[in-house]
């Protein structure tokens, strides 16, 4: 173990006992007897085809289960937890510890994830299944047999250690020639969830001289809870804190610190030449503010060449940008130099690097391994796809088309919004692998109520299954456009909706939305009808009245302004929510975009009573609130029919502040947080609270800033939709918000907060 061949030499760890591998394959014998499905896990003959994603989903999910559900010996309990007792602390965190083969020289860092937990019998059982449980994820599993490592070679410890209160927490690469230290406020949770973007501290290891330093966006910080919990009671053993504005913006590490830390590394690299990755915690409680090393990880060789080689333009290996989704994945560039005309094909489990990316390209990232674009913000199409297919990517790389070549090996960080040059052969990995969307949500958080809706923005069908499952109440945004693409097989739009292809045109939306509306019944699902621009869909040039060059695309032919000026595609988007009513679809209803008007209102509602759908008993007719004008005329909206409102953040905060969401050189000052949005936000949601209608809200920023969601719940949100990957994140933040709300009211109702006499 990494962590014991340090304190060997002398070096800060974290105390710790390990519970041996040995103890996982007893365990599994007793799981075999009780689970006769799963008697071979304990002799290791698992065998599983890794190719067919059903199959291999299936049997990772029932042996989690079977080990979840299975008790462990009542001595090993009391053991375990007798050790963890002497700390007199608690919260613990039961850490995975990986004893491979030869693996060719591939890292398997960060494939299988801690757990954090209280200190109590029942708590740490759970934490400990937990982790063994994650030898058998579908990711590991595929992985292993990627790697040509059989099941009974991979020896899994487990290393259980306190959790105290940290001042900050980080972790250290180690590539080549130089060294790259990471750290955020608190532990580290909020860097390996991709919550906050680090500090980041890059310097040379020879010399020790300092490369870059840059600040991250730190916005909140997990410590233990000091709330322990009585027996039997469900509470998180993690506290969230939103960190204050100065705190947020200011370094983590002092001069002093950043010094020692170097030397650290230096001594580091130098005894122990395979070493490439070091988690570490600065303790709150030290009498000296120190580094203690909480797990390492040693690579055969160095994963990457010596970074002092490499080009001026890619400086020190690295090329920044911004997180766009999360995950990371070792795989081969394909570069694409002009995004005017995209290929008909690109080689699957490449990375897709191009100038930006538009809708159109959905067929080529579905077969990517990542992306790359050097245009494009947090809220782009790019970033918006990437996310929802679950796959990692960086965006807003300046000249990242003459810097990467295709063929070239990478490291992509969507967490970080990092790419890395990369000599190894490259690890195949599945979509859960690359991205935290697919993780399996604790069964205690479904268990937690909550009165805010919470909702979840799809367009794809192979995101159905994983999130259907999830504690969602429905689709709060069925984005049309990229579903719609699906169906066009590379024909223009206007081709299938000419009399003699429109009647299959129509079939096939029915049947997409359909499948939507089948999974996820009888949850609501608000189909937002389509929102094209021009230059994203040149699928559409022929059946739009604008030039193929539009001046600006954001304020331009867009919206139901198009529904106006040519009504041809949204029919056909109202004949298929028709005939799926007459189906017994009951819980599809129409979300409007870009209204800028109550005239186009006015016109879509008709449009939509001529199809049938208002007559539909709780059919709802919603707009979406992202053109200011809105804030003038939501009473004159409300008269003429609009039964519900959902904010637009992305869209609303480009038009309130003037700044193209689509410019990766403006997303400093694309903030949601902005005092005018966060202003517009409230005023939308006491205004839809006056007329007595709901308000959702489906853009990034709860996303993006969780600390909103409080504001959200306290100024009366009806419901906040997010992508699949956010659900976990701010359905705790909902929890939290809503307990906070009650606990306040109960305080000020018992005097509490009351002036003393």
């Amino acid at each position: 173990m990494v962590l014991s061949q340090l304190g060997q030499h002398a070096y800060p760890i974290v105390p710790g006992f390990a519970i041996s591998a040995a103890m996982l394959q007893e365990f599994l014998q007793v799981l075999g007897s009780a689970e006769p499905h799963l008697t071979d896990l304990s002799d290791s003959s698992l065998y599983v085809d890794v190719d067919n994603s059903e199959a291999l989903q299936s049997i990772a999910r029932r042996i989690r289960q079977g080990i979840l559900k299975t008790p462990l010996p009542s001595a090993w309990r009391a053991e375990v937890l007798a050790a963890a007792q002497n700390w007199n602390v608690s919260t613990l965190i039961v850490r995975p510890s990986l004893a491979l083969p030869n693996s060719g020289g591939q890292n398997f860092t960060g494939l299988m994830r801690s757990r954090a937990c209280w200190c109590q019998a029942e708590d740490l059982e759970l934490a400990l299944k937990w982790v063994w449980a994650e030898r058998f994820r579908a990711s590991s599993l595929f992985c292993w047999q990627r790697a040509g490592l059989p099941l009974e070679a991979i020896d899994l410890a487990l290393i259980v250690q306190p959790l105290r209160e940290a001042i900050a927490s980080g972790i250290v690469e180690i590539q080549g020639g130089d060294a790259c230290i990471q750290a955020v406020w608190g532990l580290g949770h909020s860097l390996i969830r991709g919550e906050v973007q680090p500090d980041t501290y890059c310097f040379q290891l020879r010399s020790g001289r300092i490369l870059s330093r840059q600040a991250g966006l730190k916005t909140l910080a997990y410590s233990p809870n000091p709330d322990v919990p009585v027996p039997g009671e469900e509470r998180d053993c993690l506290r969230l804190n939103v960190l204050e504005e100065e705190r947020q913006q200011a370094l983590v590490l002092s001069d002093e610190v950043l010094a020692e830390s170097i030397v650290l590394t230096q001594k580091l690299a130098s005894d122990r030449h395979n070493i490439c990755y070091i988690e570490w915690t600065l303790w709150a409680d030290s009498p000296k503010p120190q580094l203690s090393l909480t797990q390492g990880g040693f690579s055969p060789r160095n994963l990457a060449p010596d970074l002092t080689k490499s080009t001026m333009e890619f400086a020190h290996g690295l090329l920044k940008g911004l997180s766009a989704s999360p995950g990371r994945v070792a795989a081969r560039a394909y570069t694409i130099s002009d995004s005017t005309f995209p290929p008909q094909s690109v080689p699957p489990g490449r990375i897709l690097v191009a100038p930006t990316i538009s809708p159109q390209w959905l067929p080529l990232l579905k077969q990517a391994a990542g992306v790359i674009t050097e245009q494009g913000g947090l809220t782009s199409h790019a970033a918006i796809i990437a996310r929802e297919l679950g796959i990692p990517a960086a965006i807003g790389i300046p000249r990242a088309t003459e810097q990467i070549k295709t063929g070239e090996s990478l490291l992509l960080d969507g967490i970080q919004g990092e790419v890395r040059r990369h000599d190894e052969k490259p690890l195949s990995q599945t979509p859960e692998t690359q991205t935290a969307a697919g993780s399996t949500i604790a069964p205690a958080l479904s268990q937690v109520p909550i009165a805010t809706q919470l909702l979840v923005n799809l367009s794809q069908i192979s995101s159905i299954a994983r999130t259907a499952a999830l504690p969602v109440d429905g689709i709060g945004l069925l984005r049309s456009e990229l579903a719609i693409l699906e169906l066009l097989d590379n024909q223009n739009l206007s081709w299938w909706l000419q009399d003699s292809q429109r009647p299959v045109f129509v079939k096939r939306l029915t049947d997409l939305i359909g499948r939507f509306a089948l999974h996820f019944g009888p949850r609501p699902v608000f189909y937002r009808s389509n929102d094209w621009r021009l230059p994203e869909f040149p699928a559409l040039a022929d059946l739009t009245h604008l030039p193929r060059t539009e001046i600006n695309p954001i304020l331009g032919q867009r919206g139901t302004l198009n529904y106006v000026l040519d009504s041809t595609l949204f029919d056909a988007e109202l004949e298929a929510l028709a005939r799926l009513q007459e189906l017994g679809y009951g819980n599809i209803h129409l979300l409007l975009p870009f209204v800028r008007s109550v005239q186009e209102f006015i016109y879509c509602r008709d449009r939509a009573h001529q199809f049938g759908l208002t007559k539909q008993p709780g059919f709802q007719l919603w707009i979406m609130a992202e053109v200011p004008s809105i804030f003038f005329l939501l009473p004159d909206y409300v008269r003429a029919g609009v039964q519900g409102i959902s904010i637009g953040t992305n869209d609303l905060t480009q038009l309130l502040l003037g700044i193209d969401r689509e410019q990766a050189d403006l997303s400093q000052r694309f903030d949601e947080r902005n005092p005018a949005i966060l202003r517009a936000i409230q005023q939308l949601i006491e205004l839809a609270r006056a007329e007595n209608i709901p308000c959702s809200i489906c853009g990034q920023a709860p996303v993006r800033y969780p600390e909103l969601v409080e504001k959200l719940v306290r100024w009366g949100i009806h419901s906040i939709s997010v992508e699949p990957d956010a659900v976990e994140q701010t359905y705790r933040a909902i929890a939290r918000a809503e307990k906070r709300l009650l606990l306040d009211a109960a305080r000020s109702a018992s005097g509490v907060y009351r002036n003393p006499i």
